[in-house]
């Protein structure tokens, strides 16, 4: 983005034009155009430099694909990708993840005897109760509580577990979504590049 505030000054000073007229700058041109190299920049050059990073760019080489997410390079291309604010897929992240930790039975199983809001979606009235009662409905729809005209309830668990409960409440969970999430160098809680992970103790940092 130019400096505005230095082009005028130039101007006034150089051609001697008075402050009260405003030269005209072509801003829109200049940001199309650096808008412009950044896009060429990406795809291309950067494809190139990191030939050893298994991936390619989809959807009009707006969307990078990294294709192996154990490879310990991912982050040196993704640093650049995040640069220009584009979005990233990462294949196979699931072959990490332990899926029966995260099915609604046993979740259900373990935490059903916890109390939390569930929230009505159809009326929005909010009552306290089991949250054994929204895992058991969540995938079977014949388990779920009806209504006087024989509607299925709708529920919504509300902030449950919250902010560091998830940690001490589901250990086990916490740490095999945690081991699960792609460039740990980011996205772990204390990833070399996740400026969440530099702050000082005083500072309220995200849930994960």
């Amino acid at each position: 983005m130019p400096n505005i505030l230095d082009d005028i000054i130039a101007s006034v000073v150089e051609n001697k034009i008075p402050p009260n007229r405003t030269p005209k700058t072509n801003i829109k041109s200049e940001v199309k155009e650096e808008s412009k190299d950044g896009q060429r920049f990406i795809p291309h050059d950067c494809s190139k430099l990191y030939s050893d990073i298994p991936h390619s760019w989809i959807c009009d080489k707006h969307i990078l694909w990294f294709k192996d997410h154990k490879n310990s390079s991912n982050w040196k291309l993704f640093k650049e990708c995040w640069k220009q604010g584009k979005p990233v897929i990462v294949s196979g992240m699931h072959k990490k993840i332990n899926v029966n930790l995260l099915k609604a039975e046993s979740i259900s199983l373990d935490f059903g005897d916890h109390q939390a809001d569930l929230l009505n979606c159809r009326d929005s009235i909010t009552t306290n109760g089991n949250v054994k009662e929204f895992w058991d409905g969540f995938e079977d729809i014949t388990r779920r509580q009806k209504i006087k005209n024989g509607e299925t309830v709708v529920l919504k668990l509300k902030d449950w577990p919250s902010g560091d409960d998830f940690k001490t409440m589901m250990p086990a969970r916490y740490e095999d979504l945690l081991k699960s999430l792609p460039l740990p160098e980011y996205c772990n809680t204390e990833g070399k590049f996740n400026l969440a992970s530099h702050l000082p103790g005083f500072f309220v940092r995200p849930d994960l």
